[in-house]
């Protein structure tokens, strides 16, 4: 299940405009969590919150990513217990994806990182990963996460970076902007209007698009909603004439073979609309639309799914997703 830092090059969320705006707004881009990020907004004081923005996504950074060896995150992969009273997106971020974990029935496991590491020359098998009690617990009195074993690893790709996307909407909100677009690595949330005061359009990328020649497979509407896709378009491995998708379903340690290219989710939030692209990618479209239809925790979520079917492609719907497209 982990989000490779590539994926922004396999289902690739662009801001469209057709126009000269209409009202200047203030964009800050640059690099983060491994990719890109790109912000824009409007605000009437022409603030600039660029110090502001990097110090959060450092911040972030410095608790949540797996590739900086003195992260709180990476810490605690490497012994049994820490101590997250002096962070601030550990606690949320952990707290969720055990709730997703639970709702998925463990479909979405931060703990797979394991499995998709697992080398079978270490002298440990994969059927005993599997068979490992892989979860931690957060206690929040003591502000401590305490894992299964000792052994145990967790990555939060799958679900940070929307959460990240939260977080720097949220600092916005605290300054009182009242139309902006928050994007990160693919996945984004939107408030308000943009430039020309309309809803803000957002593309969607065709499994047919290459990243010389890019496709929107539709062009979508938002305001007030975060959109997250997650998609095997080209990243899978084929043995023995079977395509394993990079997605890893945790039950199994390996990649799902089912037809399902891609799911792209509209929700209130970027975290769990992250959560839920992943979720959905692992399951498959048909095990995706019973969970959605029989989860009423899930009624405001609004799907896509492309699916590959007699070597082409076809999409689906659900939740009302159509009533976004305007292409």
């Amino acid at each position: 299940m982990t989000k490779f830092l590539s994926f922004l090059y396999i289902v690739c969320l662009i801001l469209v405009s057709c126009s000269k705006p209409q009202k200047k707004y203030l964009t800050i881009s640059g690099e983060a969590q491994g990719s890109t990020f790109k912000i824009t907004y409007d605000d009437s004081l022409k603030r600039d919150f660029s110090d502001s923005i990097l110090t959060i996504l450092q911040n972030f950074d410095n608790e949540l990513s797996t590739y900086k060896p003195d992260s709180w995150i990476s810490l605690f992969n490497k012994k049994n217990y820490t101590n997250f009273s002096q962070t601030q997106y550990v606690e949320p971020c952990l707290t969720r994806a055990l709730y997703w974990k639970s709702l998925s029935k463990g479909l979405f496991d931060p703990t797979a990182t394991m499995l998709t590491e697992h080398d079978s020359t270490s002298g440990v098998s994969l059927d005993s990963l599997l068979n490992k009690e892989r979860t931690y617990r957060v206690i929040q009195e003591k502000k401590q996460v305490i894992k299964s074993d000792s052994s145990i690893k967790i990555n939060m790709n799958a679900i940070a970076q929307g959460y990240s996307v939260d977080i720097l909407c949220e600092f916005l909100d605290r300054k009182n902007i009242q139309n902006y677009f928050v994007e990160i690595g693919g996945e984004l949330r939107v408030k308000g209007k943009n430039s020309k005061n309309q809803p803000w359009r957002i593309g969607i990328e065709s499994p047919e698009s290459t990243i010389e020649n890019r496709d929107f497979q539709h062009i979508v509407e938002l305001s007030n909603k975060s959109m997250a896709t997650s998609g095997s378009y080209r990243k899978f491995i084929e043995k023995e004439g079977k395509k394993y998708s990079h997605a890893i379903n945790p039950r199994t340690g390996k990649g799902v073979t089912h037809q399902l290219l891609s799911v792209t989710i509209l929700d209130e939030t970027c975290i769990d609309a992250d959560a839920l692209a992943t979720t959905l990618l692992v399951m498959g479209y048909e095990q995706s639309i019973d969970f959605l239809t029989h989860s009423p925790l899930l009624k405001n979520a609004s799907v896509m799914f492309i699916v590959e079917e007699n070597d082409s492609y076809q999409i689906y719907y659900h939740g009302g997703f159509k009533k976004y497209l305007i292409q």
